[in-house]
């Protein structure tokens, strides 16, 4: 894969993020949604932070107010700085290789039942061949990724395991082979090593949400990144 084959080492791995869960807080989804939205609202680490933002100013009883979301990003966006050429990629990496019992990549895992793209690189590659289709001035593809583990103790599951690393090395290394074989575009992963996991997912949100060509994808994470891009 020529420079490409280390890219996967480049992607920061969350062992543990339990709480700061976008897709969950924001849609009010999922079996602990509430619990970890109480956690955001009343622990300072998560002060300055687009979350708890967001919860600390949003109309009470309103189950999306989408008006203050769009007022948090544009807050927290201001500086956001992207490339116009560059086509930014989010795919779901970490324990949506895992199902609830901790078996990997097995027919009932997390990714499997999304449908993710680790799991569906052709519908990755229609993505990508169609946003390079329809704007020749893209010159380079970056991933917006993470490995992320939300290390869920209240029902025991999706915890980080090296079994579950590894896994998710070789169905990335297997998109980027693809991509690679398949278009001209450079290839490259976003990096922040200075910034701590809950700084990372607000960046990642901000890029994906601020740039010119996106492909996001089909997790709650995804859906936040859509919906913003709908509003703001």
């Amino acid at each position: 894969m020529k420079n490409n084959e280390h890219l996967f080492d480049q992607i920061t791995i969350m062992k543990s993020n339990p709480h700061y869960r976008l897709g969950d807080i924001i849609f009010q989804v999922g079996e602990r949604w509430e619990h970890d939205h109480d956690i955001i609202a009343n622990n300072d680490v998560y002060k300055n932070t687009i979350l708890r933002t967001y919860i600390d100013n949003k109309k009470i009883n309103t189950k999306i107010d989408e008006k203050c979301l769009s007022r948090v990003i544009k807050q927290f966006g201001e500086d956001v700085k992207t490339d116009k050429n560059t086509l930014y990629i989010n795919i779901r990496l970490g324990d949506v290789v895992t199902n609830w019992d901790g078996g990997v990549s097995v027919p009932n895992c997390a990714g499997k039942n999304k449908s993710v793209f680790i799991y569906n690189n052709n519908k990755l590659l229609q993505k990508i061949r169609r946003a390079v289709e329809n704007n020749n001035d893209i010159n380079h593809i970056q991933f917006v990724t993470s490995l992320h583990f939300g290390d869920n103790k209240i029902h025991n599951r999706f915890f980080y395991t090296q079994e579950a690393v590894q896994e998710n090395r070789i169905l990335f290394d297997q998109i980027i082979k693809k991509i690679t074989t398949e278009f001209d575009q450079s290839v490259s992963v976003h990096n922040n090593q200075s910034a701590d996991q809950i700084q990372l997912i607000d960046q990642h949100v901000l890029i994906l949400s601020c740039c010119r060509h996106v492909i996001y994808d089909n997790s709650g994470f995804g859906q936040v990144v859509r919906l913003i891009r709908q509003i703001t």
